[in-house]
C-alpha cells in the first residue's frame, strides 16, 4: 500500500485534478457556444435577432467575449453611422447653389469617415464591393466659365469639358451624389449629397457634363466621373 501511495505523489494528484477541472471547463464552454447556436437556431428573439443583422451584413461585431459567465458582443451598426455622418457632411457642406464651395479642412475628415464606413459596408456586402465606387453616380464641380475663361478652374481645363475626357483635380472637390437640381418652387439650385473629396491629384474619367447658367455671363459646369 506504501509503494501505492508513492506512485502517486501529491502533486501528480493535483496535475491530474486540474486536467480535469480544464476539461470540464472546456466542455462547459463548448455547452455554452452550443446552447448558444441552438438558442440562434430555435429562435430566441433576441439572440436570433442579432445573429439575423449580423449575418445580413447591417452591423459590424466591433468586440466579441464570451467564457463561463456569457457572452458579450459589441454591435456597431453602420447604416445608421453613415446616416448620421451624412446628415452632418450635408449641414457642413452646403445644400443649395448651382456651384460648389471650395472644401473646407473639417469637412475632409468628415467626409474620410464617412467614406470609411462606406467602405467597410461594401467590405461586409461581397455583392456592393464589386459593384465599387460605380454603384452610384459622383459629380464634382469643375468651376465656372466665363467669356473663355475659368475661374474657379478645378480641374485646368482650356475649353468646354466633354464625356470621355480624362482629367485630374487641382485642388480638392467634393464628391456629390446627383449634379445641382432646380427647385421651382423655392426659386433655388440643390446641390447633391457630399458622398466623398476627389483628392488634389487624383485623377477621373468623365461619363457626363453639365452645366447650368446662374446669369447670362457664367456657366457653372460639373461632370458625372468614375
Amino acid at each position: 500500500m506504501t509503494g501505492a501511495r508513492d506512485k502517486n505523489p501529491p502533486h501528480a494528484i493535483q496535475e491530474r485534478l486540474e486536467v480535469v477541472h480544464t476539461v470540464i471547463e472546456l466542455v462547459k464552454n463548448l455547452t455554452v457556444v452550443l446552447v448558444l447556436v441552438y438558442v440562434a437556431i430555435a429562435g430566441l428573439p433576441a439572440l436570433s435577432t442579432v445573429f439575423a443583422e449580423i449575418t445580413n451584413r447591417q452591423v459590424g461585431v466591433s468586440e466579441f467575449k464570451a467564457g463561463k459567465d456569457g457572452v458579450d458582443v459589441k454591435l456597431q451598426n453602420l447604416e445608421v453611422a453613415k446616416q448620421g455622418l451624412t446628415a452632418v457632411v450635408n449641414a457642413q457642406t452646403g445644400t443649395e447653389g448651382s456651384g460648389d464651395q471650395p472644401v473646407a479642412p473639417q469637412n475632409q475628415q468628415l467626409l474620410a469617415a464617412l467614406e470609411d464606413v462606406d467602405q467597410k459596408l461594401k467590405t461586409m456586402d461581397p455583392g456592393a464591393a464589386a459593384q465599387g465606387v460605380a454603384a452610384g453616380p459622383r459629380w464634382v464641380y469643375l468651376g465656372t466659365q466665363k467669356s473663355g475663361g475659368w475661374s474657379p478652374n478645378n480641374f485646368q481645363l482650356h475649353g468646354p469639358p466633354a464625356p470621355g475626357m480624362n482629367i485630374t483635380a487641382a485642388t480638392d472637390v467634393y464628391q456629390r451624389d446627383n449634379k445641382p437640381t432646380r427647385d421651382d418652387v423655392a426659386g433655388i439650385w440643390r446641390l447633391g449629397k457630399a458622398v466623398g473629396i476627389l483628392r488634389q491629384g487624383q485623377a477621373a474619367k468623365v461619363l457626363a457634363v453639365a452645366h447650368e447658367e446662374p446669369d447670362a455671363e457664367r456657366s457653372n459646369w460639373w461632370a458625372q466621373i468614375r
